[in-house]
């Protein structure tokens, strides 16, 4: 059951990772065609904004319902209808309702986005105890594959036919379908005791910490990747084709490998020295990107150590949260992290990006939000301290 478990839930980590990277892959059609940073950045911030919002009550119901995983093959679900819209705007680029339509879509894909993390975390925090690190970045391994992946599929599919999202929109309906035939049947605790969750003071100011720390990462991972593919267009000189998509995918594949092998790490040298190493790499790969993207070779290095160390928030992130919450207050945490963090802050790094991209440059856009980054460094050292603490579940 647990290798079902971790096949069904990667599955939906894949799709989940692969969807979301789909947006910031075509906003250079949208650009080319003469939409503005703003409009572009406006439906990133929908897109990452509603699943920021929609995730807090995810994770509550995800606490308090019998069978997760059937929620989490809804979302993926979800993911075929934002994807089928987003396919949809593509086709009518040259109409009005193009905007309204990628809207729509991000509307949708915003909420669908909300239910992997936090669920997904905590389904298999609760099956792997003693190697939960390193089943999460098994777990976190297959997100970054979809990631890195994805891009490469979109733009040989669209280089072929405007419609070439609708077989990305059928392939996540399947997947939703088998996710639920296979592992909706498994069960969690519930009850009086699993509802209502609050969270109490002893554990409110990790969390907050830890969800600082989620939104700075949130801020540079998802400010970057929103425009890299139009950097990659615009500053690099590469014309919009398989070539973008693949140099997208090269600064998210470092992420396949450093998932499981950050995992382990984190699980041997601790949660709180391991953010510290991702937190200064992250931003240093974004510094010698820029210094040296005219330079091909050295581009293409700093882009894939960036997708080493920008996206390790499901690996490092929720395997804390899963150490130190009781099983209670687990995927309500997670969503908190995860949504008010994480999501909330990739919300509002596009908007930073496009707001000095618009006034200045894509490169000054980058160099804010890769120094921003690098003030969290206090806020880890400081959580550190709670990295060893176990709280005692609430008596019933």
């Amino acid at each position: 059951m647990r290798r079902r478990i971790l096949a069904m839930t990667s599955l939906a980590h894949f799709i989940n990772d692969g969807c979301g990277i789909a947006y910031a892959t075509s906003y250079p059609i949208y650009i080319n065609r003469g939409y503005s940073y703003i409009d572009v950045s406006i439906a990133s911030a929908l897109y990452l904004g509603t699943s920021a919002i929609s995730s807090i009550a995810v994770g509550r119901i995800g606490d308090s319902i019998r069978r997760p995983a059937i929620l989490l093959g809804f979302g993926v679900a979800l993911w075929s209808i934002a994807i089928f819209i987003l396919g949809y705007s593509i086709m009518a680029i040259d109409t009005r309702r193009s905007l309204e339509l990628l809207l729509i879509s991000a509307l949708v894909g915003g909420v669908a986005s909300s239910i992997y993390h936090p669920i997904g975390a905590s389904i298999v925090s609760r099956y792997f105890i003693e190697d939960r690190g390193l089943a999460l970045g098994i777990n976190g391994s297959m997100g970054a594959l979809g990631r890195s992946s994805y891009p490469i599929i979109i733009t040989l599919l669209l280089s072929i036919t405007p419609a070439g999202l609708l077989p990305l929109a059928i392939a996540s309906l399947v997947a939703s379908i088998s996710i639920i035939a296979s592992i909706g049947g498994i069960t969690q605790n519930t009850g009086s005791r699993y509802r209502a969750v609050s969270i109490s003071r002893e554990i409110a100011l990790p969390i907050a910490l830890l969800t600082v720390i989620a939104m700075m990462r949130g801020i540079l991972s998802q400010g970057v990747i929103t425009y890299l593919s139009t950097f990659i267009n615009q500053k690099m000189g590469i014309s919009y084709g398989v070539e973008v998509g693949l140099l997208t995918s090269l600064a998210l594949a470092g992420s396949i490998v450093s998932q499981p092998f950050l995992g382990v790490l984190s699980d041997r040298l601790g949660r709180g020295r391991s953010m510290i190493l991702t937190t200064i790499m992250g931003s240093v790969s974004i510094y010698g990107f820029l210094e040296l993207y005219r330079y091909s070779l050295a581009s293409y290095i700093f882009l894939f150590l960036f997708g080493i160390f920008a996206f390790e928030a499901f690996t490092l992130l929720l395997s804390f949260v899963s150490d130190i919450m009781p099983e209670r207050y687990v995927s309500t945490a997670n969503s908190i992290v995860w949504g008010l963090g994480l999501s909330a802050g990739g919300s509002i790094g596009p908007v930073i990006v496009g707001l000095i991209a618009s006034s200045s440059s894509l490169e000054a856009g980058y160099m804010a939000i890769a120094s921003l980054n690098l003030l969290t460094i206090p806020i880890i050292l400081y959580v550190k301290q709670f990295s060893h603490v176990r709280l005692a579940s609430p008596q019933p």
